[in-house]
């Protein structure tokens, strides 16, 4: 029962937020960030307002939003093109080979854990 009636007043107040954003700036594209902007519900509640036209929810959930949304705000402000970002997953995919290739030709030392969770255990109960 809390949950939902959690989940209705969130919905109301996104709503209320793009509505009064609306209202003082005028501006009929909106830019959401964060992990209630990944809101479903809200979000087509926002679509459904007559005075949106068009919505952006940038997929970084985390603090890591707030650097791109802010690196995107300030380039788009300079005159550049800013390409909205389609997925969280950024960047290229390289196999471990490949990295370990790359990390013995610059003779960087590494070490390869098969089991990342276990070694982190141990280190954990080596420093309690």
């Amino acid at each position: 029962m809390l949950s939902t009636e959690s989940e209705s007043f969130s919905k109301l107040y996104i709503v209320f937020t793009y509505t009064l954003f609306h209202h003082k700036t005028g501006l009929r594209k909106i830019c959401l960030a964060g992990g209630v902007a990944l809101n479903c519900l809200a979000n087509q509640k926002i679509m459904n307002l007559p005075f949106i036209d068009n919505r952006y929810v940038q997929p970084a959930t985390s603090n890591a939003g707030v650097s791109a949304g802010a690196a995107m705000y300030v380039s788009s402000g300079r005159g550049f093109r800013v390409i909205p970002v389609e997925s969280a997953l950024l960047g290229m995919c390289y196999f471990d080979d490949e990295i370990e290739k790359v990390l013995n030709d610059v003779n960087i030392p590494f070490i390869k854990i098969n089991n990342p969770a276990a070694t982190v255990a141990e280190l954990l109960e080596i420093f309690d």
